[in-house]
């Protein structure tokens, strides 16, 4: 549950130009395999052009990737690229 805590603080610090809200939609916890599963919402716009997929996709693996590097995270369908 270490991790939780630490997710939860990273989302609170997310920084980036694009990035206009996020926040967590979902939460499950099986008690049972010592798991949690978070949904997040991100929600990105820019005041001086229509975002391209691989701007969003760039913005998404720079906020994403110090919780990936927790180690035992995973996140289902995202593109992982540096």
């Amino acid at each position: 549950f270490n991790k939780y805590h630490t997710f939860i603080e990273h989302l609170e610090g997310l920084n980036d130009k694009n990035l206009k809200d996020a926040f967590i939609f979902d939460f499950y916890q099986n008690q049972k395999l010592k798991e949690i599963k978070v949904g997040v919402r991100f929600i990105f716009q820019s005041s001086l052009n229509t975002l391209s997929e691989e701007e969003i996709q760039k913005s998404v693996n720079k906020l994403l990737r110090p919780i990936l590097d927790l180690g035992g995270v995973s996140i289902p369908g995202l593109d992982q690229e540096k």
